[in-house]
């Protein structure tokens, strides 16, 4: 393997090293925002390590062919480290600002569809809720005023046209 080709795969995995970093953080910063659990974040954890691993190697079969040297830790190890102290505070402070915005739009937009949506079929159920009462209460009146009527005049008729036995 040529110097130039361990030089731009040193390159690529400080490029990973900083990206991970960077992923790691990001995960760190959501888990601490919306306090997940100690499970779920075991779980989060296995995931980004498996990820992290998948991806690394596949960036290192483009590089240089999927060959593992030690050239190949430090330059993970030298992207992690300057991530760390060039961009990491910032980083985190952006992605939990992010959050706090992202979390402030639902809140809003959660607002906004109860204002549209919600309280409106909330109203209109209510509303054919009522009207179907009151009609109901009205056919019944009817018709129990209508029974009325033919019992009264059932009576009256069977009275007047009995017919006798016999």
């Amino acid at each position: 393997m040529s110097l130039d080709v361990q030089f731009l795969t040193m390159a690529w995995m400080a490029g990973c090293g900083a990206l991970l970093g960077a992923v790691f953080d990001t995960i760190n910063v959501t888990a601490r925002r919306f306090r997940f659990g100690g499970g779920a974040r075991a779980l989060l954890d296995v995931l980004y390590w498996v990820a992290a691993t998948l991806f690394v190697f596949r960036v290192l079969v483009k590089a240089n062919g999927g060959v593992v040297r030690p050239f190949v830790f430090l330059g993970l190890g030298i992207g992690a480290v300057l991530y760390l102290l060039l961009a990491g505070g910032w980083y985190r402070k952006g992605v939990d600002r992010f959050l706090g915005f992202m979390e402030r739009l639902f809140a809003w937009l959660v607002r906004v569809l109860d204002a549209l949506v919600w309280r409106p079929l909330k109203w209109t159920g209510r509303a054919v809720r009522r009207l179907v009462r009151w009609v109901s209460r009205i056919i019944t009146g009817v018709s129990v005023s209508f029974g009325r009527s033919v019992i009264k005049w059932s009576k009256f008729l069977w009275t007047r046209l009995r017919f006798r036995r016999h």
